[in-house]
């Protein structure tokens, strides 16, 4: 059955949603949509995302059977561990003695979410999540308000190596996607189709915003215009260098430096943990519209710089829709994430006691829903044995009553013996009897002599006026073998004699001849074998 799955990215001036619809094999783009928090509003943050959120979802009775939600990346920290065994188990049982060695809180203050991102002989790499369980109680307690409960809460970095099916399918290198948003940036690295290492950190294009109105002395409602609408890294020159875009140039500039400091770390950081090396970075978020943003990157950074472009099922839909791929990527990472066939890891900070309820009765629901379904499948497959056995049982009837017609036409007699068991064992006994008898008629190829014949022609052997006993004969394949007595030496050689001149067998010998214990008779054994030519 399909689920809806929502994809909401909350950030510090508007809140992204994604919707998909997911079914077991496949899942449909439904819609995105960008929902501004009200602007000169004096009310905190949280408030503004709460009212916001209850007007999509309980005013507006959106409804949604799974939600992925982002938590701020600076509320995230992620280390990767390199542990020397790659048992599951043992990975889980490790993870938090590991981290309890790095961080200054204690275990019971966090919870941690993890992901094998590279596996060896030596061992396994393991990309660790953490965050404190009040900031995740807190932004739990912030969704509850407005009546959602999300399935899965994880940081937007985390979610958008959930793109690389849409951004590069075919890359076999390592790349980075950027996001640049208004409160913080964040960054992750991705191969083989995998998320490998992410951070975040609160410095994103308010900066820039908060650097125009401070070098140009004019109000933050009209610093944000003139970036967004007029600001350029690389403008015109003009033959004094002191135009308005020149200034705002130099200025932000400046102001990049902590944002470009932070991709640098970064990818050192992923270099020497890992061995990537990251030659392409991908940007996304409001503040990658900055013009001229790729080439200045791509200068400091000396990496391939290009904003992100998605080109999957679903990107290419949202370019149909005339939507911003740079707006819409972190939500459509976060839907992603529940989508099985997409998802670039299995990272949930949802965990412990603050595991999604639900979830336990999903697994449950699962579990039910394969034992019927095996229900189902043991049933045709009786269905079937039992059809296959009744057929069987049909025909082997409809061959008995066949056979037991025929046999009562050849044995008449046996119709007096009651049908069932004892007349199919008569008339196997007499079929049996038959075939015995039929073997003495029976040539022993289909060109030679019967049984019968060769007898024959043994007794025709004997003179007339001998007498011979004959105590055993045995016939196989062209062999002859008899034992007989007969009134003296010369009547044994006689009959050899007799049987090799009547052409049937090609050689006679006597092996053994002797005299009975009275004198009266000669015992002697006779092989006789048959001329090839009726064999």
């Amino acid at each position: 059955m399909a689920q809806t799955v929502v994809g909401l990215d909350i950030g510090a001036t508007s809140i992204k949603m994604t919707r998909l619809e997911a079914g077991l094999f496949r899942f449909e783009f439904l819609d995105f949509a960008e929902h501004p928090l009200p602007m000169n509003v004096d009310l905190p943050w949280e408030q503004l995302v709460t009212n916001v959120l209850q007007v999509l979802f309980s005013d507006r009775g959106m409804k949604a059977d799974k939600v992925v939600v982002s938590l701020p990346g600076r509320s995230v920290s992620a280390h990767i561990l390199s542990l020397p065994f790659s048992d599951r188990k043992k990975i889980e049982q490790t993870l938090p003695f590991e981290i309890e060695a790095m961080i200054p809180l204690p275990l019971g203050d966090i919870l941690l979410s993890d992901e094998s991102i590279e596996k060896g002989p030596e061992g396994t790499k393991v990309l660790v999540l953490f965050t404190e369980k009040e900031i995740l109680k807190s932004h739990l307690d912030l969704l509850k308000e407005a009546g959602i409960d999300p399935n899965t809460v994880l940081p937007s970095w985390a979610a958008m190596a959930n793109l690389w099916k849409e951004v590069a399918p075919s890359e076999e290198e390592p790349f980075a996607i950027v996001d640049f948003g208004d409160s913080e940036t964040s960054l992750c690295v991705v191969n083989d189709g995998g998320i490998r290492y992410g951070r975040a950190w609160a410095q994103g294009s308010a900066l820039l915003t908060q650097a125009i109105q401070k070098g140009l002395e004019v109000p933050p409602a009209l610093a944000r215009e003139k970036k967004e609408k007029n600001a350029d890294l690389y403008p015109a020159p003009t033959p004094g260098g002191d135009s308005e875009q020149e200034w705002m140039a130099t200025i932000l500039m400046k102001a990049l430096g902590p944002v470009v400091g932070g991709v640098r770390q970064s990818l050192i950081s992923a270099s020497q943990s890992l061995g990537l090396t990251v030659r392409k970075i991908y940007l996304c978020g409001k503040g990658s519209r900055l013009k001229g943003l790729e080439r200045f990157l791509a200068e400091e950074l000396q990496v391939e710089v290009r904003p992100i472009v998605l080109r999957g099922p679903v990107g290419s839909l949202l370019e149909a829709e005339g939507q911003d791929p740079a707006t819409a990527a972190p939500s459509l990472g976060l839907a992603y994430q529940a989508v099985r066939e997409m998802a670039a890891s299995r990272l949930n900070l949802r965990t412990g006691e603050y595991t999604y309820v639900s979830e336990r009765a999903e697994l449950k629901r699962q579990a039910v829903s394969l034992g019927i379904m095996a229900g189902i499948l043991c049933l045709l497959l009786l269905v079937w044995f039992g059809l296959q056995y009744r057929y069987r049982s049909q025909e082997f009837e409809r061959l008995s009553r066949h056979l037991d017609k025929e046999a009562l036409e050849f044995f008449p007699e046996l119709r007096n013996v009651p049908a069932g068991v004892q007349r199919t064992s008569a008339i196997t006994s007499r079929l049996e009897a038959e075939k015995r008898e039929m073997t003495l008629f029976a040539p022993l190829s289909s060109d030679s002599l019967s049984v019968l014949d060769v007898l024959l022609e043994i007794t025709r052997a004997v003179p007339k006026d001998v007498k011979i006993d004959v105590r055993e004969m045995v016939i196989e394949g062209d062999k002859v073998r008899f034992e007989a007595e007969t009134d003296s030496y010369n009547a044994a050689e006689q009959i050899k004699e007799n049987l090799l001149s009547t052409g049937i067998f090609a050689s006679a010998d006597i092996p053994e001849a002797k005299d009975s214990l009275d004198q009266s008779k000669v015992k002697f054994k006779m092989i006789l074998e048959l001329n090839e030519r009726v064999l």
